[in-house]
């Protein structure tokens, strides 16, 4: 009997067996009577079948807010069954929830995630899939059980359910039975290349720039609302040994940029409004914490994260993990002149005119009172509704405040230059057509300030194109910045 069937009645004991050893400390993934409490994951093929037939290696971590590394595995090991509990007395999950559930101790709608590596073993084939980015509120995890799912595609019998990202032949030792505490597959966090602030930092989210002496003025807003829900989605970056191209000074290539499901939301407001007199700049910034993790794939022991080998697949993931809220209104504000992670900005982007058709930027610039809302600008980014919206630029931010990882010299030029246009999206992600709002209006002469000029009209987008799930490509504007000239 499953955890989505027997889970719900108190009146019995369910033993699920999933004894892990990890970090030199047994966690017990259990169920017993009075402790229906954590997250429960149910594993289903492309037909929406219960995963049976094959050997399934899964990873879980969860983010513990308040700890540098952020990142706590809680789970690692074979999955027995298709069903997955993670429970609240697990001793590492227990601890991740009491640091979330101290800062939002009675908000039920915020949502942060655990992060899922899925392996499958099917016949002489390794699968190896992308991240998943399951989200759940600490509080309802702590008071009974979240359930979720995973859909991934195991035969290609339908075009449903995740990819993997990796397929490949499996060598012998990984298709031996179970011993006491066998290897496993498992991706190792790589601390040389990984850094995360540990407390609010700036995140610039619109930049305006009015750069001649003769311009008009040029106003701009952005807001957020409670009425929809706000969320970062996580950047991830996929290749192939990475680590030793980025230690040898070359640029890694090829890696592919993906979105995932947000990994902090929540009903929450946040506005500023912006005047750019000719000659000025400013921007607006909002509090979050951020991170860059670097992940390595491993065969290895997880008790001792002693590896047999490394599979050479790696990952980047770059995400907002907490926002600085007061009540539920996201703290940020207003500053003249350039974020200090500008010129960063800048190296990992590529200017273009902003041309938006049937709209008042189908000729390039702004004429005098004419504005443009952001919903007009960003529906052109994303074009296969993926919900991008706004790219944050997290990577300049985390090569700007880590020195670029703690390297120098060439290596930190190379790792500078990948990380620069690294851009997670902040959204509304009730609807794919709901957007964070905002404009850019060309006030032209206000009183005896700039002149009644026409502003053409600049974007910055990342060097990198991200792939939507159809496999296809889209931009992504980073910022938001905007150059009026």
């Amino acid at each position: 009997m499953g955890c989505f069937s027997g889970g719900r009645d108190a009146a019995l004991s369910i033993f699920v067996v999933a004894l892990v050893f990890l970090g030199g400390v047994v966690y017990a993934a259990f169920m017993v009577q009075g402790a229906g409490r954590g997250v429960c994951v149910r594993f289903v093929d492309e037909l929406d079948r219960p995963l049976s037939g094959v050997d399934v290696y899964v990873q879980v971590w969860a983010v513990d807010p308040n700890a540098v590394p952020s990142t706590v595995d809680v789970y690692c090991g074979r999955l027995m069954g298709s069903e997955l509990f993670i429970s609240a007395g697990n001793s590492a999950f227990r601890r991740v929830l009491e640091g979330w559930n101290g800062l939002y101790p009675k908000d039920s709608e915020y949502e942060t995630f655990l992060g899922v590596f899925i392996w499958v073993i099917a016949g002489d084939r390794v699968l190896s899939y992308p991240l998943v980015v399951v989200s759940y509120n600490p509080l309802l995890a702590s008071k009974s059980i979240v359930y979720r799912s995973i859909m991934m595609n195991v035969y290609s019998m339908s075009p449903e359910g995740l990819m993997p990202e990796w397929v490949r032949e499996a060598e012998a030792m990984e298709t031996m039975e179970p011993a006491a505490s066998p290897p496993t597959y498992m991706y190792i966090r790589d601390n040389q290349l990984s850094w995360e602030s540990g407390t609010y930092v700036e995140v610039p989210i619109l930049i305006v720039h009015n750069d001649y002496a003769y311009s008009g003025v040029i106003g701009a807003s952005i807001g957020i609302l409670t009425s929809f829900k706000v969320g970062c989605r996580l950047s991830a970056g996929y290749g192939v040994n990475i680590r030793s191209k980025l230690l040898n000074a070359e640029i890694p290539s090829p890696i592919k940029f993906m979105i995932s499901n947000p990994v902090r939301s929540g009903y929450y407001s946040f506005s500023e409004n912006l005047i750019v007199p000719p000659g000025v700049k400013r921007y607006v910034w909002i509090s979050a914490k951020v991170a860059h993790i670097h992940y390595r794939e491993a065969f290895a022991y997880p008790d001792t994260e002693e590896v047999i080998y490394y599979t050479g697949n790696e990952m980047m993931l770059d995400y907002i993990y907490d926002f600085q809220v007061s009540g539920n209104t996201i703290n940020g504000d207003v500053k003249d002149g350039s974020p200090p992670c500008e010129s960063l900005i800048f190296g990992g982007t590529v200017e273009e005119n902003l041309v938006v058709s049937d709209t008042v930027l189908s000729d390039g610039d702004l004429d005098v009172d004419e504005s443009i809302q952001f919903s007009q600008i960003l529906n052109c980014y994303d074009v296969y509704d993926v919900d991008s919206e706004i790219g944050l630029p997290i990577g300049a931010i985390i090569a700007l405040l880590s020195n670029a990882l703690g390297f120098t010299g060439s290596v930190a030029t190379v790792i500078t230059a990948v990380l620069s246009g690294i851009a997670p999206f902040i959204s509304n992600i009730d609807s794919a057509n709901a957007f964070i709002l905002g404009n850019l209006r060309n006030w032209g002469r206000e009183g005896t300030t700039g002149y009644d000029t026409y502003e053409i009209i600049y974007c910055r987008v990342s060097k990198y194109q991200y792939q939507a799930p159809n496999n296809q490509y889209f931009k992504v504007p980073v910022g938001i910045y905007f150059r009026c000239a």
